[in-house]
């Protein structure tokens, strides 16, 4: 629906979209939430997850494929850890 959303730019739909993405976050999505955010051009998800990502950070360090996570998308680390 993001994709949609985005692609048609239906702002209310995003909105809307983005804010039920905030509500479902948890540690196991945190990562495709981040990356969602950032291709599709949805802040608020982005920022949310980011966040979640940065005071989960020890928890996804002990994943063993944390950076797998980010497939192409590994430049989005920078942005966790400088930003």
């Amino acid at each position: 629906m993001l994709r949609l959303a985005d692609y048609y730019q239906v702002v209310q739909l995003k909105q809307y979209v983005e804010q039920r993405m905030i509500q479902s976050l948890k540690k196991i999505n945190m990562v495709a939430f981040y990356i969602a955010g950032d291709v599709y051009n949805a802040g608020e998800i982005r920022e949310a997850a980011k966040q979640h990502i940065r005071n989960n950070l020890d928890w996804l360090r002990g994943r063993g494929d944390w950076r797998e996570t980010f497939g192409d998308k590994k430049d989005l680390i920078i942005g966790i850890i400088f930003d």
